[in-house]
Order: structure tokens, then sequence, then C-alpha cells
């Protein structure tokens, strides 16, 4: 069943943030990405960073709350709002920055970090808030916290809805942090991607629409030597159709997963079944057949899932193995077993796993 209007917004509003920011690192340089602006305003790091540290506070004092809500058996009986106070609070948030209008928080303020490290910790803070939302989605979300860094008790909703905004105003901060560390010739260019951001971003709210939810997941693995390889999934139910050769077809490109593409970040250079894999941001998808799966690592980032029309952004087309499992997987779930220097990637549902090698490069 589709999500109730009031929740589908929430999520609308932090899948559009999260694809922002894919946008705003792609093809940034750690150099371009750390240089600051006149003034000593941030860098495109500190910016990611901050929001960052922010999310993770204010989730950090959500969670306390949802748990007496949830003891307290506090359940869903209408729509969420956030209220006048609340709304007021959450347009502080919005873009555009201006130095008179806050003075931050000493708590979370951006630390020396690289452009890489500071966008996996905003992707992974970005992911749990979203799984934090969508596992307790049927609590009564209007049950108050107290907001950190305010005096005030928020509704849990309007929680959601400041994280949401607080990213819109730091993404548009780290948008012209990167315009002015890029070359002057190149400042038309980034405009025209803000332009289109605007639109991927109206797309992917129509497209989440019209997708069924299905909750957030997160993968991670460490090959060693401090390498750090991540994904961010959507996983869908079996909910007793046939997946492979059926909701699946065989031969064709597949999101692996559901709604927004799969993004696979690694952290430095490594191998995936032989083939020499760059450090970066990337989407992942595959072409499932009955005995061997075809892994596709693409370099465009913050597309919706479907259709698969990224041939020309492909980095590379890796083989993966296929075996069969004793009894049938529920939830698709990519997952990472370690062993040794490396990692395995395993992508499992229905009665099939499809896995690949990972390892140092």
């Amino acid at each position: 069943m589709p999500e109730p209007p009031d929740i589908q917004r929430v999520v609308d509003e932090l899948v559009a943030a999260e694809h922002d920011a894919e946008k705003l690192v792609a093809g940034l340089t750690e150099e371009q990405g750390s240089r600051t602006g006149a003034l000593g305003s941030w860098s495109v790091a500190e910016c990611l960073e901050h929001l960052a540290i922010f999310n993770l506070i204010i989730l950090r004092a959500m969670q306390s709350v949802m748990e007496r809500a949830r003891s307290e058996r506090r359940m869903r009986r209408g729509p969420a709002s956030s209220g006048i106070v609340s709304k007021l609070l959450i347009k502080l948030f919005e873009p555009p920055v201006r130095r008179a209008k806050f003075k931050t928080d000493p708590r979370v303020l951006p630390r020396q970090t690289t452009l890489m490290n500071s966008f996996l910790a905003l992707k992974t803070s970005q992911v749990a808030v979203r799984d934090f939302l969508m596992a307790n989605r049927d609590l009564d979300l209007n049950y108050r916290f107290p907001m950190p860094f305010v005096k005030l008790r928020i509704p849990l909703v309007a929680g959601f809805l400041a994280i949401a905004a607080h990213e819109r105003r730091h993404l548009w901060q780290g948008w012209r942090a990167r315009e002015a560390a890029e070359p002057q010739r190149e400042t038309m260019q980034r405009r025209i991607v803000l332009l289109m951001v605007l639109f991927v971003s109206l797309a992917t709210l129509a497209g989440c629409r019209r997708e069924k939810a299905s909750p957030a997941a997160f993968a991670s693995c460490d090959p060693g030597a401090g390498k750090t390889v991540k994904t961010a999934y959507s996983s869908p139910r079996m909910k007793g159709r046939k997946i492979y050769g059926g909701l699946v077809p065989f031969g064709e490109v597949w999101r692996t997963g559901a709604n927004a593409a799969t993004t696979f970040v690694t952290t430095n250079d490594i191998v995936i079944g032989g083939t020499p894999i760059p450090a970066g941001s990337y989407t992942i998808f595959t072409v499932p057949t009955v005995d061997k799966w075809t892994l596709i690592i693409n370099k465009k980032t913050g597309e919706w899932g479907i259709p698969y029309k990224y041939e020309a952004d492909e980095l590379a087309r890796v083989d993966m193995t296929v075996a069969k499992l004793l009894s049938p997987v529920e939830d698709f779930t990519i997952s990472y077993e370690k062993y040794g220097v490396g990692c395995t990637m395993n992508i499992d549902w229905d009665t099939t796993r499809a896995s690949v090698v990972m390892g140092r490069r």
C-alpha cells in the first residue's frame, strides 16, 4: 500500500536531499571539495560533515522519545502535523544561508575532514534517518521531543522535516562553495547543473509517489588497510510473487532493489571480480540470468532506478556467481562477508544468491 501523504512527504524531502548531495560531490576533486570561500565560509566537505553531525544529534534526541512512545503504545491515529511554531522553526532552517541568522553550536562545527569521508558520513546519517522514520511510521509522530539547540519541544514529524530543511540549507551553501572552488570557465556549466538538480529532484518526488515504499537498507564492509565499501539501497519484499523470471525478468538490466538506484561508495581504490575500481561514489545495477549474473558499476549517481539509460556512464561490467539458497529470503538483502584481505558482496532474494568478490588494490 502507498504511504500516507504526511509520511510520503517526509520521505520525498529526505530522498531529494540525498540525491542533491550525490550531485554535489559528483566529479569534484578532494582539493576543490576542501577549498573554503571568502571570509572563512565553509568548504563543500565542511558543509557535508556539519550536516552529518547535526543529523545524528537530532536522531539521538528522537530515538529516546520514540522508544517511550512505543512503550506507551502511542500508535498512529491520523496524520502528523508540525504545528505553527515548528513550521516557523523549520522555515529558519531553509536556505539561503545568511551569516547573521544563526550562531553555529560548537557541537556541530565541522572538523578537519576529507571530501570523501564527509560524504560517507552524511550518506550514513541520511540512511539512518530514513530507516528510523520507516521503522517507526506506525507510531504517533505528533508525539513531542526536545529539539536540540533550541528550547522547544516539537512533534517528531517536525524533527524529520527540520533535518530535510537543514540539509537543503547547507547543500545550497555547498553548491556555492563548489562554484567558487571550480575554475571560472566552469561557472556557467555549474549553473546549468543546478537547474538540472532542481528538475531531477522534482522528478524524484514524482517517482517516489509512484513507487510502493520499500524500506531503506544499508550494508558495509572493511576490506582491510582502512578501506571501506558501503551500499545504500531500498529493500522490496517478495509478497508471494515470482521474483526471477517474473517480477525481475532474466536478461534485462535491473536496478537491484527498488525506488532510486542502489548506491555503492568505496573510500579507496579496490578490485571487484578482477576489475580495478577507483575510489568514488557509484550506482550499481545487475543483469540476472538463470546461471550467471552481471554486475554493472555506473559512474552516474542520483538517478531513479528505472528505466536504465545510462550505458554511456558505465565504468565496468563484472561477472557474478549464482547459488541456490536453502530457503526463500522474503526481504531483498545486500550484505557483505569479510574474508582475509577482501569482502564478498551477496545479493539475496527468494532462493537466489548472487555474489562477487571485492579486494584491496
